[in-house]
């Protein structure tokens, strides 16, 4: 049996007692995990990013699709799937096979099926993005007990029930023990 993989989530590990995110990448490597993940690459140095990493012999698991922006209203999809291209480079400057998908919060006023559907319409056009690229999509479910109240998907259940009708498979969850723990 092989020994498990753990990617820590730099955002809120190894924050002291330096704050520069990179100075993260080197504890985090101290510390024998495999990989790192982190949220938004807009506001890092991707190259410091990789030669840390490199230097260290530690994975990038991946980061978060940007802009984050509702993917639960059509209006949103063209804006998203242009910043998912721009997400797409930094994921392969990084040797990242993943990629993380916010569904985004609830829209009042609009019932949760049509909400739904048009996730799954964003992650189907995404994946077309994906196709032979190596780098997947993984759909996070989030809690809205604790930290986020107003996601649309906080159920691990639904999250395979959308990610079956999307049918593609450049397209998955990240499925975050925290997230479902909190929740079911």
């Amino acid at each position: 049996m092989s020994k498990p993989e753990f990617s820590a989530c730099l955002e809120w590990l190894f924050a002291e007692p330096s704050d520069v995110f990179v100075d993260r990448i080197t504890h985090a490597a101290k510390a024998g995990f495999d990989a790192f993940e982190f949220w938004l690459w807009s506001n890092k140095d991707i190259d410091a990013i990789f030669r840390v990493a490199e230097e260290h012999g530690i994975a990038v698991a991946g980061c978060v699709v940007e802009p984050l922006i509702a993917l639960t209203d059509p209006a949103n999809h063209a804006k998203w799937l242009a910043g998912l291209e721009q997400s797409m480079a930094v994921a392969e400057r990084l040797g990242a096979p993943v990629l993380i998908a916010q569904a985004g919060d609830v829209m009042p006023g609009t019932d949760r099926r049509s909400q739904a559907e048009a996730l799954v319409r964003a992650l189907r056009q995404a994946a077309d993005i994906l196709a032979e690229t190596g780098v997947r999509l993984g759909l996070e479910p989030l809690n809205t007990r604790v930290d986020h109240p107003g996601y649309f998907l906080d159920s691990t259940s639904e999250a395979f029930e959308v990610i079956e009708r999307v049918g593609r498979a450049e397209v998955g969850i990240v499925y975050d023990l925290y997230h479902a723990a909190v929740m079911d």
